[in-house]
């Protein structure tokens, strides 16, 4: 980490024209652009929102202490989505928001994947532990 002493620019607050990066929704550029205090970013760009997220394996069976990445896959595939990972038993499995999986004792559990914007875009995942 950099220490910069420095406090940040305020774009809303200034005059300056701030040369940062700023993602918006696709569709939504011009509109930042013409917006009060948005129109200060130089640089605006689009992005494709997330219109499916879905594990690529439905059910996995893993033996005590064994890990494993779960894949997913979102469409657009160019989307950037913000995704968080849980189980429905951490005595069982255990996942990171990454989808990095430990299977910890004998049982079943659900691996839910979801974004983390609070729409319902989610999958399931069922992990069987041997």
């Amino acid at each position: 980490m950099v220490y910069n002493p420095e406090p940040p620019i305020n774009c809303f607050e200034s005059d300056v024209i701030c040369d940062v990066n700023l993602f918006v929704p696709n569709g939504s550029v011009e509109a930042y652009k013409g917006a009060k205090g948005w129109s200060k970013f130089r640089n605006i760009y689009s992005i494709p929102l997330t219109s499916k997220v879905n594990f690529i394996e439905r059910n996995i069976a893993l033996t005590i202490g064994e890990k494993a990445q779960l894949c997913v896959f979102y469409i657009p595939s160019d989307a950037i989505p913000r995704l968080s990972c849980s189980s429905d038993n951490d005595k069982v499995v255990t996942v990171d928001d990454k989808g990095n999986i430990e299977a910890l004792s004998c049982g079943e559990a659900v691996i839910t994947v979801k974004k983390r914007d609070g729409s319902r875009l989610f999958d399931e995942c069922k992990v069987t532990v041997q």
